[in-house]
């Protein structure tokens, strides 16, 4: 089997389903996708090309990403030579612009969720498709390794106003070309614009002196990325960088975490972290379908 994959979010579930198959597969993987193929599988080597490494295998496993054409590519290989295809999905949104390139639209024969959100969707989206609902063991281990660093470090209860606010950054594009926008930095002003209110109503510490907000980057966005933005409001208010590498970690420091869209927001509730989006009013409502996810955005109707 050949393994294709490109974004983070699909190929932490992907390489997590297939890690007893491990023996029977030929990676091909970029970006963000590197690192966590070297955590998951440590030592295994990458094919030299994308052509080598579907020639002579039975089946393409491909992620879905925006931030590469590679998995797109690969699935148009794989339609070219007969070969069957499955795709992972693992977000909630832009389910058939996930296939378009250039004009081109061409889609697996399966496509792989991990909830029943995601599968609802895809049912709609794709009814001649066949689609499978796998358990998220991806998260399902990111739960227990919170849980496993609040408990070594004494953090087991969440702070109440919360202290420590994490926001996971993301890249927002737009919902019908894909294309990068740059909305992602309104809606980190709109953050810090009703953050007085989320103090006034108890949800946040009124002490600036006690706060800690820490802005987690995107797998996909460059480095150094939001350094000028931070820089700009530390007059008002106490930003930094997340340190951690590990999710885990960050998670189990947060009493409160913010973002627009990404996966990391449904991870955050999966850990009993209250967790809000913060896509202004002026932007399109947050296509999560995830309810316990709060919005700013209904905060500020009048």
């Amino acid at each position: 089997m050949a393994v294709v994959a490109h974004d983070a979010g699909a190929a932490r579930l992907l390489f997590s389903w297939l890690r007893p198959l491990k023996h029977q597969l030929r990676f091909y993987v970029e970006g963000p996708a590197l690192g966590i193929l070297e955590q998951e599988f440590p030592g295994t080597k990458v094919h030299p090309d994308l052509e080598g490494c579907l020639e002579q295998t039975q089946l393409l496993l491909s992620g879905t990403g925006w931030s590469s054409d590679l998995e797109h590519r690969a699935r148009l290989i794989a339609a070219a030579q007969g070969l069957q295809s499955i795709a992972v999905v693992d977000h909630w949104v832009n389910y058939h612009e996930r296939f378009h390139r250039d004009g081109c639209f061409v889609v697996p024969q399966s496509l792989w969720v991990a909830d029943a959100e995601a599968a609802e969707i895809a049912q709609r989206e794709f009814p001649n498709l066949a689609i499978q609902q796998l358990p998220n063991l991806w998260l399902n281990k990111l739960v227990e390794d919170v849980w496993a660093c609040k408990r070594s470090l004494q953090r087991t209860e969440r702070q109440h106003p919360a202290c420590n606010l994490l926001y996971f950054l993301e890249p927002l594009r737009d919902h019908q070309s894909g294309n990068l926008t740059g909305e992602e930095f309104v809606a980190l002003e709109y953050w810090l614009d009703q953050l007085p209110g989320l103090i006034e109503t108890n949800q946040i510490h009124q002490d600036s002196k006690t706060l800690r907000m820490r802005l987690r980057p995107h797998p996909s966005e460059p480095i150094g990325k939001y350094e000028a933005w931070i820089k700009k409001q530390a007059h008002k208010w106490p930003l930094e960088l997340d340190p951690h590498s590990s999710l885990a970690t960050s998670l189990a420091y947060a009493d409160l975490a913010f973002g627009c869209e990404t996966q990391a927001l449904v991870a955050a509730l999966a850990c009993d972290i209250p967790s809000i989006s913060t896509l202004p009013p002026s932007s399109p409502p947050c296509r999560l379908p995830h309810r316990k996810l709060q919005h700013l955005a209904h905060r500020s109707r009048p």
